[in-house]
């Protein structure tokens, strides 16, 4: 026992004059150096490439333009190669540019054809959008753009690049990434919870695309670029990749940050069920859609003293996330509502709601957001 002591000992002896070392706490710190300054050699091969690869795409675009709120879901014009001048500006005839660098001329189709890009923008949450890499290959063009990533929600604005290609090259596919420079923590606890319903009047393919993907936080099936599923006219889907039968699309996102408006209603908690029975039916959910809404959002409702609620227009909705279909819907209803608990009524305006009428394809989307 004497022994094993003694051992144990000399092992904590040796464990201290090694922590008394002052050759110990050089090793330490050499190796934190040198674990540093690898970091710091990649980042900056990373950087040189990042910049390399900006300055080689710079000679191949030209920056049209700005341009507003120019178009909503349903009319959105998309990326599209243009052969002639009068196509171009047949293609940009409705679109009000801002602060725009140059507008192609006759003569810029007399050596090129163009790759025109619309790329929707959001000064909210990105910011120093440019063009970082160009391709074409096997009759696809690619580019990808680079921002920086911040927190909020705005209005879309559109900027628009026109990519030079080779008078050879007519038609191909155009696909646009987008690369976020940086990563960033924003308050995703306000969040749209939407279902979507698809009512073909026929057995249909349908391609649904989502503008504003980077704002998808949840989604079933997996929203990757877009959802493609065999739509029957009872609203039954089938999706295209898994074979499994669904009937509606899910997907919530973030950074929806909604506020008290000049107009509204004012509900007490006890009488939701009734309001939204009436509501809903005013802007066009049949009575599945409807009882489905009531019955997600009525325990967030239902128990408070008085809601604050408001349904978005159809403008407001399409500037946070744009919807489209393929082939095109002939009706589209999108019905979200932006609701706060309140202990006291306040005075508002009565907000004034009209009735869609539901007519060949439609495509019926519902939500809501709470107000912080």
């Amino acid at each position: 026992m004497n022994a094993k002591k003694s051992t144990k000992a000399k092992t904590n002896k040796k464990s201290e004059n090694v922590l008394k070392n002052p050759l110990f706490y050089m090793s330490i710190a050499i190796f934190a150096i040198i674990i540093l300054l690898s970091i710091l050699a990649i980042n900056m091969i990373h950087n040189a490439k990042h910049k390399k690869e900006i300055d080689e795409t710079k000679g191949q675009y030209i920056y049209i333009g700005n341009g507003n709120n120019i178009y909503n879901t349903e009319s959105a014009i998309p990326d599209q190669i243009v052969s002639s001048y009068d196509e171009y500006t047949s293609t940009m005839r409705d679109i009000n540019l801002e602060n725009g660098d140059k507008t192609l001329s006759p003569a810029d189709f007399e050596g090129n054809n163009y790759a025109l890009v619309a790329v929707r923008y959001d000064s909210c949450s990105e910011e120093n959008i440019e063009p970082s890499k160009f391709d074409i290959s096997n009759g696809q063009v690619s580019v990808v753009f680079d921002y920086d990533s911040k927190c909020g929600l705005c209005a879309p604005t559109y900027r628009f690049y026109a990519f030079r290609l080779d008078k050879s090259v007519t038609s191909g596919d155009i696909v646009v990434n987008y690369r976020s420079r940086n990563t960033i923590e924003c308050d995703a606890s306000v969040g749209y919870k939407p279902i979507i319903y698809l009512y073909p009047t026929k057995t249909t393919d349908v391609s649904i695309v989502l503008g504003h993907p980077e704002l998808i936080t949840t989604s079933y099936p997996q929203y990757q670029k877009s959802w493609n599923v065999t739509a029957e006219p009872t609203g039954e889907l089938t999706d295209k990749k898994t074979g499994n039968k669904l009937y509606s699309l899910y997907w919530e996102g973030k950074n929806h940050y909604a506020s008290v408006q000049q107009d509204g209603f004012i509900v007490k908690g006890e009488e939701t069920a009734k309001f939204l029975e009436d509501k809903l039916s005013t802007l066009g959910l049949n009575y599945r859609e409807a009882e489905e809404f009531i019955i997600y959002w009525l325990p967030k409702l239902e128990h408070n003293n008085y809601n604050y609620i408001r349904f978005e227009t159809q403008s407001e909705i399409a500037s946070y996330m744009p919807l489209t279909t393929t082939p095109k819907a002939d009706t589209t209803i999108r019905v979200f509502m932006d609701y706060k608990p309140l202990d006291a009524p306040i005075d508002i305006k009565e907000q004034t709601l009209s009735t869609p009428t539901r007519n060949g394809f439609t495509v019926v989307e519902w939500g809501g957001s709470e107000i912080k």
